[in-house]
């Protein structure tokens, strides 16, 4: 992420192998924000 300017590197709290399950609106937003951006 440190090399590329369009990377963000996110860690969400409580979650493993399936974070779109394990907290499906964190990593909705995270999305959204993300495509915002881009």
């Amino acid at each position: 992420a440190d090399l590329n300017n369009n990377i963000q590197y996110v860690e969400m709290a409580n979650t493993a192998h399936f974070p779109m399950l394990e907290d499906a609106p964190t990593y909705l937003q995270k999305l959204q924000d993300f495509l915002e951006i881009n």
